[in-house]
């Protein structure tokens, strides 16, 4: 209860700020104007910026309205120089004094003269701090007071309309940013986190935040509605040639460490950086996107068809969030410029991720005739996995009219794992009715190569062109499983005892080819024909063999063992109209896809080969209202066919208390899709709202079957299920208060699903339903103090056909709040606190989390080049990582150990070394020859 009375302490705080703020706004005044051109037409768009005349330091901005005008509101006494620039014009430069007892001063008509070419021109480049480009929102870095050590997502958290979550996953204008680039280049592929916690805000003189075309659309010129929300973070002049960079060091209570550093080296035609780090804090230097891409779990062709990838192509799944782990990583990035017409880029990228988790599980699971059951499990696992990844591209201008375009990517991985469980099954609560004593040592080693080559040729006839690409993709698996089960089941006074050793070799060569022609019709009318063939071989030998005697003799098992090559085959012809339009891109095709499965059971001498005939239309429209309003709408459908895994009618008995068995038997799944997404940004307000709902509809879905017999085993084996159905939305509107100079955000989800599981020869039927809200208060000026405060509610519906005792319905609540804030020039301050909680029958104990952190730092050296910082993480010494699932047929809560309180003193380092002076900032005046 303490730990609430805190956080409400602090959230009265930062109302206490907010109130005080408002009260001074009293005192404050209001600019008001109108921008024409010499004709007196309005003129919007026109940026209008004042700064304090003594030292030219930014105070407010904003952008004139569609009918000229501006508003400049909450401005204090003092003198200040007023900059009004557009492009096409010359700018306009004055000094205003704001005084007296009128609140309101109207600046009048002020006109604008078109930009000359006279001999002794003077032009003036003011501060700008943001402009509108079409569909680009620029702003510029200087503009906007980051801290002299932030990196650049320290920057981005004071761009209006940019928000950073606090896993530093980014949104600009309500869409989330999935690229960012460095002067219009790669920066360590395409996870955006590795930029924006690396690189310096003080290197960065513009942001420009865009929705990109894709490849195809950029070099053919026909839109075909793809966009991708991208940040680009164009470089001083003076970073261009050079050296930056920063390290930082720290050392805390319980052996806590971290070591990280960065260094960029760039001049006109290449940029090369360096990322190293160490640390056992549980900080990963890599998102999931990154991890996929390093191991070459991609699709080889971006087709509607779509190929759905087993848990067969996973090596190793990495729990980044909780347990205790120690992290060491290092990559090079390299991008270089040879001519004008070839184009470079390579990066490499190491981890060597080691982790101990203790976790226990308490889950509720139901047989079909209405039965509960409970499982209740303990376990320890350990982990090393090292990685190693490289990927690089080449652009190739051969002419005006054709390019070539070349990817590489190559992933290595090798893990050590050991896992030891005590699990225990009870009925009515309290009646053991077997229990599982486990060990699992895994070794594994994995090998991927993948590369694609891409020509594009552009006709002479305007809209006519030609693409085609060929994919390749080859690699391998080792995987040695050394597994020991005791299981005693007291009803029977039984003990079964396994164990075995399984090794498993994965070959697979994977290779694609598709082109696309694109025929003009008429006026923004096109034709696309495309063909995609592609083969996806794979060659699989598992072998199993019996331990006895103490370990002293092995057994090879041929019931178990198997041994299979397959081939999975698509020809996928495709016919698309797309019609583009000044604001309308709409496109409506079909593709008949035939698909070959074949394969060869060679432990069993058994041949498989299933036929495979679908139509899969597709249609999208996007309508460009304005270049911040968008809407679009998306249909499409996929098919996802049966593995030999899940076909081969072998048993597999790893786990003695879940057998598996495939079924030859099983049918294609076939999957429509459907999403709409509106998207609606104010550039003269900040008001962004974004919406988006999805919906999926699944026929012949493949589900897994269980039986459970009287001693609770479980014996599972795919099937079909008629169908299944889910949904889903968002939305976020976020808009200043201006009165108090604060932001709000507000954000909802919506979530239903209905599935069906077959239970002992029922089938189940599942219906979820999940909703949240959450709401954020938080200030825009961001020079002296930063704060926000919110909180998060969601809640969770879950009901079966055939068990409804396990009917559930539970609810989450997260309160936050975040506070920093600069005193005595050098010294800064922050803290935050996040207060969770859990109700419902679903938890045992409805557990509350409240985790606190703290830190205190100081700029030190000659341009505050270094800095100190205490901090505290969980000063509570409350985390806990508690996590809550519902499956088709059962639901479970989670508990794992995580990292908890420690203290730590770092120190961060800033390089600079330039091969020019750094230019000042303020009013730039150039006199014209």
């Amino acid at each position: 209860m303490r730990h609430l009375r805190f956080y409400i302490l602090t959230v009265l705080t930062i109302l206490l700020c907010v109130v005080s703020a408002s009260s001074q706004n009293l005192r404050n005044y209001q600019l008001k104007g109108k921008i024409n051109d010499q004709e007196n037409k309005a003129l919007s768009f026109s940026s209008v910026v004042i700064s304090y005349a003594k030292d030219s330091v930014l105070c407010q901005f904003t952008n004139s309205a569609e009918d000229g005008t501006f508003k400049l509101e909450g401005v204090k006494p003092d003198r200040y120089l007023l900059q009004i620039t557009m492009l096409g014009f010359k700018s306009v430069t004055k000094t205003i004094d704001v005084e007296g007892g009128n609140k309101v001063i109207d600046l009048g008509i002020i006109k604008l003269e078109t930009e000359s070419t006279g001999i002794k021109e003077v032009e003036a480049r003011a501060i700008n701090p943001i402009t509108i480009k079409k569909d680009t929102v620029e702003y510029d870095a200087g503009s906007f007071a980051a801290e002299p050590n932030d990196d650049v997502e320290g920057l981005l958290k004071k761009l209006p309309g940019v928000e950073v979550d606090k896993d530093g996953n980014i949104k600009a204008h309500g869409e989330e940013v999935k690229k960012i680039l460095v002067d219009g280049k790669e920066f360590f592929g395409d996870d955006p986190k590795l930029a924006t916690k690396n690189l310096p805000a003080d290197a960065i003189e513009k942001v420009q935040v865009f929705n990109k075309k894709s490849e195809q659309a950029e070099f053919t010129g026909i839109d075909d509605g793809s966009r991708e929300k991208t940040i680009n973070l164009t470089l001083k002049e003076d970073k261009k040639k050079g050296a930056f960079g920063k390290i930082e060091g720290g050392y805390g209570t319980d052996d806590r460490y971290k070591l990280k550093a960065n260094i960029n080296r760039f001049s006109k035609k290449s940029q090369l950086s360096t990322i190293v780090g160490i640390n056992n804090i549980n900080e990963q230097s890599f998102s999931i996107q990154d991890y996929f891409n390093m191991v070459g779990i991609q699709n080889l062709m971006n087709s509607s068809g779509g190929i759905t990838l087993s848990s067969d192509d996973l090596p190793f799944m990495i729990d980044t969030d909780n347990g205790l782990i120690n992290t060491g990583s290092g990559g090079l990035n390299l991008n270089r410029d040879f001519g004008k017409k070839v184009k470079v880029h390579a990066n490499y990228f190491y981890t060597d991720i080691r982790s101990d988790v203790l976790s226990s599980s308490f889950r509720e699971n139901f047989l079909g005739s209405g039965e509960v059951f409970i499982t209740d499990e303990e376990s320890d696992r350990n982990t090393i996995n090292r990685s190693h990844r490289f990927s690089g591209n080449m652009d190739f201008e051969i002419d005006s009219m054709s390019s070539l375009k070349f990817n590489v990517n190559i992933g290595a991985l090798n893990g050590d794992n050991n896992t030891s469980s005590l699990q225990r099954t009870l009925v009515l609560d309290s009646v053991l009715t077997n229990s599982s004593e486990s060990q699992n040592n895994n070794l594994s080693d994995r090998l991927n190569m993948n590369a694609d080559l891409t020509y594009r040729r552009k006709m002479k006839k305007v809209g006519r062109s030609f693409v085609t690409k060929i994919s390749g993709l080859t690699g391998y698996g080792n995987v040695n499983d050394e597994i020991f089960y005791q299981n005693f089941f007291p009803f029977e006074t039984l003990y079964d005892t396994l164990e075995q050793n399984q090794v498993q070799r994965t070959d697979k060569l994977d290779y694609a080819w598709e082109s696309s022609y694109i025929e003009p019709i008429g006026k923004g009318k096109y034709l696309d024909l495309s063909f995609a063939h592609q083969n996806f071989s794979k060659d699989r030998r598992k072998d199993f063999y019996d331990i006895t005697n103490n370990g002293q003799l092995r057994t090879f098992n041929t019931n178990l063992s198997t041994d299979y090559t397959n081939d999975y085959i698509v020809n996928r012809p495709s016919l698309t109209l797309k019609i583009n339009k000044k604001k309308h891109v709409f496109n409506i095709g079909s593709g008949l896809q035939q698909s070959n499965l074949k394969g060869d059971i060679r432990s069993l001498d058994q041949l498989i080969d299933k036929q495979f005939l679908n139509v899969l239309p597709s249609a999208f429209w996007n309508y460009n209202m304005s270049n911040t309003k968008r809407l679009s709408l998306n249909y499409s459908t996929n098919i996802n066919a049966p593995s030999i895994d899940q076909l081969q009618p072998v048993i597999n008995n790893s786990n003695p208390l879940s057998i598996y068995e495939g079924n030859p038997d099983l049918k294609v799944a076939y999957r429509h899709n459907a999403s709409a997404q509106f998207m609606s940004f104010s550039q003269f307000t900040f008001t962004n709202l974004f919406l988006t709902l999805n919906g999926s509809y699944t026929r012949n879905k493949i589900v897994n079957s269980t039986s459970i017999d009287s001693l609770l085993r479980r014996n599972i084996k795919p099937v079909n299920v008629k169908d299944d159905y889910a949904m889903n939305s968002y939305g976020s509107f976020e808009t200043p208060l201006k009165f108090i100079k604060s932001k709000i955000s507000l954000g909802t989800n919506f979530g239903y699903n209905r599935g069906i599981l077959p239970i002992n020869g029922f089938d189940n039927i599942m219906r979820r339903l999940d909703g949240g809200v959450d709401l954020t208060l938080e200030n825009r000026k961001k020079t002296k103090y930063d704060g926000l405060i919110g909180a998060e509610v969601n809640r969770s519906i879950t009901t079966y056909s055939e068990a409804s005792n396990l009917n559930q319905a539970y609810t989450s609540l997260n309160l936050f709040s975040d506070l920093s804030f600069k005193f005595l020039k050098k010294w800064r301050s922050k803290s935050s606190f996040d207060y969770t909680l859990y109700y419902g029958e679903a938890f045992r104990d409805n557990p509350r989390i409240p985790i606190l952190k703290s830190q205190v730092s100081r700029n030190i050296l000659k341009n505050d080049r270094g800095i100190i910082k205490l901090s505290v993480f969980d000063l509570l010494n409350k985390n806990l990582g508690v996590q809550r699932n519902a499956n088709l047929n059962y639901i479970e809560t989670l508990e794992t150990q995580t990292i908890g309180r420690y203290f730590m003193l770092s120190f961060t380092y800033k390089l600079n070394k330039f091969s020019a002076p750094q230019s000042g900032g303020g009013i730039f005046i150039k006199e014209g020859r």
